[in-house]
């Protein structure tokens, strides 16, 4: 038969809509809203790792002959 421990459920259930970051700095390093923001900056990160892979790029592949560097391609293009 299932029970449900119901002081560990209401527990529980005062973290509902809420996450957790655990950081290994310590508290003179970082305040708690520095190492929230940050944690909310990868959201920006990811976002434009995203869009590098996709067609907003517009980026296609180019030959690049052996008197020329990869480099001078690129910002030629």
């Amino acid at each position: 038969m299932l029970r449900i421990d119901e002081s560990a459920f209401t527990e529980e259930a005062k973290l509902d809509g809420c996450y957790v970051l655990k950081s290994d700095l310590a508290e003179q390093s970082a305040t708690k809203e520095t190492i929230h923001d940050r944690y909310k900056d990868l959201t920006l990160v990811e976002s434009a790792f995203r869009s590098s892979k996709t067609v907003n790029l517009e980026l296609r592949p180019i030959h690049v002959s052996s008197c020329q560097s990869a480099h001078e391609g690129m910002c030629l293009w």
